[in-house]
């Protein structure tokens, strides 16, 4: 008996390999379909795998039907089947994995699987704890801000629409100012008059100085008369990953400010491969940190797991509600993590 895999991108594609191969007598014995794990299925295609087999004697049989098969065909048959079934049993998933569910309850599916086979120790508690350390090994973070000596830290906030950006402004502001520092505030919104007046009532409420910028050339008059500040804070208008002359608009804006920090703000409630997809896209702007904001309104923030897996980012913030200045702080790994798998690790 003849047994062989075959795999490719169509299954009618396989089909008609396996007829010209082996012949139209081919019994399909096992066939999958398999997609690339997490976030190489944007760079890898799916694929079918089939297994298909014939009995090479079986033409023989046809013609003379008291032809009894030999045992060495026998034996040869049984190994093939033997093989056919180890096969089948390493390409199953880890859905079978006694901690997959429990994980699935935290993490995506790609990520579950991972940690499952990973950290399948025999007391759940201890596997637990490796997958709690492991995650917070995964997430990386900054002091928030740095502030830079003998000048004003310039400080700018991109990203796509819709994330946060006005109002992780505004808490920053508010923050900054309660702890001593001189805030003045740039913002380049030109696109809603609702996000600049919103912003500008709570600097006029908080006694921080800002300035509306509209082109580039405005940057450097506004930057020259806030000398004095101690921080800098820049809120650009929101823009979408796949817009390149939005992107390169965005570019001059930043080479004007010239920022010491650039912080890409990300939504936590946002699918992880349209993030990933946003941290690919705003490369460019050569941002140096991540804020993750919404954390509060995301129902299983362990997806975000395949960010941290698959990028080198560094995180400086997360926000958790829409209170200011209470609902921001300085990203913590460990209090990243305890959010992710519901554990009371609380820093203050």
């Amino acid at each position: 008996m003849v047994v062989k895999k075959f795999v490719g991108y169509s299954h009618n594609a396989v089909l008609e390999r396996i007829k010209k191969e082996i012949g139209k007598d081919a019994v399909i014995l096992y066939s999958s379909y398999k997609k690339a794990p997490g976030l190489l299925r944007f760079f890898i295609k799916s694929r079918y795998e089939i297994i298909a087999g014939r009995d090479v004697s079986s033409c023989q049989q046809t013609r003379n039907q008291e032809v009894k098969p030999k045992s060495s065909d026998l034996t040869d048959i049984q190994f093939k089947l033997d093989e056919l079934t180890k096969y089948m049993k390493s390409s199953k998933s880890n859905t079978n994995n006694r901690y997959y569910n429990s994980f699935k309850q935290y993490f995506s599916s790609d990520i579950a699987g991972l940690y499952a086979e990973k950290f399948d120790l025999e007391d759940e508690k201890e596997s637990f704890s490796k997958v709690f350390d492991h995650v917070t090994s995964r997430i990386r973070c900054s002091d928030g801000i740095e502030f830079a000596n003998g000048e004003p830290t310039r400080v700018a906030l991109v990203g796509p629409t819709g994330v946060g950006k006005t109002t992780t402004i505004a808490k920053l502001m508010s923050v900054y100012t309660y702890k001593g520092k001189k805030v003045s505030v740039l913002s380049n919104d030109n696109y809603r008059i609702a996000a600049y007046e919103q912003l500008k009532r709570i600097c006029d409420l908080v006694g921080t100085e800002m300035r509306k910028v509209v082109r580039p050339e405005d940057i450097q008059t506004e930057l020259s008369s806030l000398k004095t500040s101690d921080l800098i804070l820049m809120d650009t208008a929101g823009r979408s990953q796949q817009s390149s002359s939005k992107l390169t608009e965005l570019l001059k804006i930043l080479e004007a400010f010239n920022p010491h920090e650039i912080h890409l703000v990300v939504s936590a409630t946002t699918e992880s491969s349209t993030i990933y997809n946003v941290i690919e896209n705003f490369k460019g702007c050569r941002f140096t940190k991540v804020i993750l904001t919404k954390m509060d309104e995301t129902v299983k923030p362990g997806n975000l797991m395949d960010i941290f897996e698959s990028s080198e980012v560094d995180l400086s913030f997360i926000t958790k509600g829409q209170k200011i200045p209470q609902d921001i702080e300085i990203a913590d790994s460990e209090r990243v993590a305890s959010l992710m798998l519901k554990r009371e690790v609380v820093h203050v």
